[in-house]
């Protein structure tokens, strides 16, 4: 069998390398925690898909009319809203016109000044399991070489 980090065909190990796991030769089993040797362990008991959920934040689409509204709502124009909360007005106005995006720190400050919601947290689901025959494999060692 063939040492997935390597490439070796004296793969006797089964490691745990950050929850995936890897059938690897002697060698190559120090990079990982050993779960027990090739036909000891019950692979079908060790699960080798993993979900990764990773979570971004994005503002929202209609930011700019969102900002915009909720300024009129307070009665102020838009300079006497940068003056009072010591936003730089050229930025400001571009922000409320949609031409600017803001970055995450001002959209939670404008959040907290106007009471409205800005920014969305968006969540991507990865579901990681590979079923390759052993040919097909690409190993570390062909990627890298391991000093």
């Amino acid at each position: 069998m063939k040492c997935e980090i390597c490439g070796s065909n004296e793969a006797i190990f089964l490691i745990k390398v950050e929850g995936t796991i890897l059938k690897v030769c002697s060698s190559c089993a120090r990079y990982g925690k050993i779960i027990g040797k090739i036909g000891e362990v019950k692979e079908e008991n060790i699960t080798e898909e993993k979900e990764i959920v990773e979570k971004e934040y994005e503002i929202v689409e209609d930011y700019a009319e969102r900002i915009r509204k909720a300024r009129e709502k307070l009665g102020l124009s838009i300079e006497e809203f940068c003056r009072k909360f010591g936003f730089k007005e050229s930025t400001y106005r571009k922000i409320e016109e949609g031409k600017l995006v803001p970055d995450l720190k001002t959209a939670r400050k404008l959040e907290k000044i106007l009471g409205v919601k800005l920014i969305e947290e968006v969540k991507y689901h990865y579901y990681l399991k590979e079923e390759k025959k052993e040919e097909e494999y690409l190993t570390l060692g062909d990627i890298v070489e391991i000093k």
